[in-house]
């Protein structure tokens, strides 16, 4: 297994520019993920976790009233504004009251068994297809008048990512939008019809209504863009 100097760490980390040229997740993983392999993210994300680990012993009796996972953002974000913030900070926590911090430096340095899934073109085809089959019973449903158009573009561009054809799947992902938009307005005004039929709307993204939830298919075109493109 490969380890980390802390000095290796900061000459990786410091040229990002966390909290100072950027705080983009996405950007910033994926400029560490095009210029490290697996070991070497493995390595980082080690260290990160072993300096996080060091600073919150130091901070945590002399920081209060962010919440557990808005330390949690504070910790990560000391770390990616550099070594002299977190050398700063163990030798004066007060200090770090006063740092105007953002969410979150840690989503940078991805784990690698995740990683490794998110960099694997088969998952989303299989992602993508699975989605597809939320839509395909509305296809060609009769309650839905018009709103049947919104279902088979959506259908047609989730069609993209299960054919791995990745720029032109991002591309559509407005229009994707928008047609999902439309078909949940179509199918609010529908609630009572399709109920009749067993179809049980869902908010939340469980039950057999989960094609009323959008974030399966809005993930899908953010994880695409994030993994697969460019």
């Amino acid at each position: 297994m490969t380890t980390m100097t802390n000095k290796k760490f900061w000459t990786i980390t410091e040229p990002l520019g966390w909290g100072t040229l950027t705080t983009d997740t996405d950007k910033v993983e994926k400029q560490l993920v095009k210029t490290l392999t697996l070991d070497q993210i493995e390595a980082l994300r080690d260290k990160f976790d072993e300096l996080k680990a060091e600073l919150y012993d130091v901070l945590d009796s002399h920081v209060h009233g962010c919440g557990d996972d808005g330390f949690d953002d504070l910790l990560s974000h000391i770390i990616g504004l550099g070594r002299s913030e977190f050398e700063a900070c163990k030798k004066d926590p007060k200090r770090a009251r006063k740092i105007d911090y953002t969410e979150s430096f840690s989503y940078c340095i991805p784990h690698v068994r995740l990683l490794k899934e998110n960099l694997d073109p088969e998952h989303y085809v299989k992602w993508a297809k699975k989605e597809q089959e939320q839509f395909s019973p509305l296809a060609t449903h009769p309650l839905l008048n018009g709103g049947t158009k919104h279902v088979h573009f959506i259908i047609t561009s989730l069609q993209r990512a299960a054919n791995k054809e990745w720029d032109k799947f991002v591309r559509l992902e407005n229009k994707t939008r928008t047609a999902m938009e439309k078909l949940q307005a179509c199918l609010s005004a529908k609630d009572a019809e399709m109920r009749q039929l067993g179809y049980v709307p869902s908010h939340n993204g469980s039950g057999a209504g989960a094609v009323r939830n959008p974030h399966g298919v809005y993930n899908l075109f953010h994880d695409v863009n994030r993994y697969m493109v460019g």
